[in-house]
């Protein structure tokens, strides 16, 4: 088979996927036969060593589904990332507003009436334990491993 026909054959074997794909692909082998008659090989003889065309079309497809997984794998590290990244964002926020709070009361409590204030702190504590449970709970262990 010469050049021009392995093309063609290789472009119908590749129907289905995206043009670019199939772009590149003919491209790549094109060049593989420019090479190897470049360097005194006939182009029959450059075609058949490229091996056959179903072999070709599914090392092709192994290649795009390998690149699809990375891809939808690094997809879905980032939403993790960011999921993790917005729910520590908005912990450290809670955290910060209640330190605020925690210190007005405090400057502001009298000193009769701190085994009160303590006893507060530690139900609000208690409190703040029990939402971490929660979301360990509803998103698991990734969520609080920043603790």
């Amino acid at each position: 088979m010469n050049k021009k026909q392995f093309l063609i054959e290789l472009a119908a074997a590749l129907a289905g996927l995206p043009e670019e794909d199939i772009e590149k692909s003919l491209e790549y082998y094109s060049e593989m036969i420019d090479d190897r008659t470049e360097d005194g090989i006939s182009e029959e003889e450059a075609v058949a060593a490229l091996g056959t065309i179903a072999e070709i079309r599914a090392q092709i497809i192994e290649k795009a589904e390998a690149e699809c997984e990375a891809i939808v794998a690094g997809a879905r590290s980032s939403a993790a990332t960011t999921a993790q990244n917005i729910l520590l964002a908005k912990r450290a926020e809670l955290i910060d507003r209640a330190f605020d709070e925690a210190k007005k009361e405090i400057k502001s409590t009298e000193f009769g009436k701190y085994p009160e204030l303590l006893t507060a702190l530690l139900t609000s504590a208690l409190i703040e334990e029990a939402s971490t449970a929660a979301t360990t709970a509803a998103y698991g262990d990734e969520i609080t491993e920043f603790d």
